[in-house]
């Protein structure tokens, strides 16, 4: 992030961040120790591999690196915009089984 850059700040400076960066892995590296509040659909793409070139290994990878900079995630609820049904983290992994994931 060219402002952190530019200024020696870092995200331990602020309570609160803002990023225009399109992917968590990204953000991760620029905000290590933070903790991220998504809403369940954003956790969905999260944990779609198409997000991640179609690779399982890639997804994982990804995720693993997100974890070692002890990033926290919060995941709020959302109503389905076709059904009007409120899902959440633990009704979303309660209907959709978790695929086994590669070792790396």
């Amino acid at each position: 992030n060219p402002v952190i850059q530019k200024t020696g700040l870092s995200a331990d400076d602020y309570a609160v961040c803002i990023s225009s960066e399109p992917l968590f892995l990204e953000k991760a590296k620029l905000f290590p120790k933070c903790s991220f509040v998504m809403g369940v659909d954003t956790l969905k793409r999260l944990l779609n591999k198409k997000y991640y070139s179609g690779c399982d290994f890639e997804m994982v990878a990804a995720l693993a690196t997100i974890e070692s900079r002890g990033v926290d995630v919060y995941v709020g609820g959302r109503a389905d915009g076709s059904t009007g049904a409120f899902e959440t983290m633990h009704t979303f992994f309660a209907e959709n089984t978790t695929p086994k994931l590669p070792v790396l």
